[in-house]
């Protein structure tokens, strides 16, 4: 019976083969390092433009008991003092006494302001309104009807108001929020 048997041998090609117009698979392969040279860059852009996205919207934050506001924090007292020591309050925070950069951020203040609450804020008269920064205040910028007496300013739900330094009253803080 081992005299009947018949052994072959049979080659088959790895790819297969061309039908129509495709190219044969030792042509197609030429195609691979050049698709790979525009995507590998491509993928690279990618990356890079998600990075700088993600870098773009960091999270900012501010310490327990602050409000962040675009890209400030603010902190309201629960104590009550007269402005020079609100002010140094401020600076053990590292922070300072607000400086109310434009109406919109008056408005949102004397919204998170408590009813019938008076805040010192960080504008004071010398021989003209100064803000803490040196920048002088200007009232073109603000919406104040306040005929009040005082050298130092005070924020209530109902805007700006003139008070006396020595007087006791809460404040607020302000600082730069941190970015995570």
């Amino acid at each position: 019976m081992a005299a009947d048997m018949v052994y072959s041998e049979l080659t088959l090609p790895l790819g297969h083969p061309p039908q129509g117009n495709q190219q044969p698979p030792d042509k197609r392969c030429r195609c691979l390092p050049l698709s790979a040279a525009i995507f590998f860059p491509v993928c690279l852009l990618f990356a890079a433009s998600i990075a700088i996205a993600v870098m773009a919207l960091r999270i900012r934050s501010c310490p327990e008991w602050w409000l962040l506001y675009k890209e400030n924090c603010y902190y309201f007292s629960t104590n009550k003092s007269m402005w020079n020591t609100s002010r140094e309050d401020c600076r053990s925070r590292g922070a300072h006494l607000i400086i109310v950069e434009d109406q919109q951020e008056l408005d949102l203040l004397r919204q998170q302001s408590r009813v019938h609450l008076t805040f010192w804020i960080g504008l004071r008269k010398r021989e003209n309104w100064m803000w803490n920064s040196g920048e002088a205040f200007n009232t073109s910028r603000f919406i104040s009807d306040s005929t009040d007496q005082g050298d130092c300013d005070c924020l209530t739900q109902k805007g700006m108001t003139k008070l006396n330094c020595s007087m006791i009253h809460h404040w607020i803080c302000e600082m730069t929020a941190t970015h995570l």
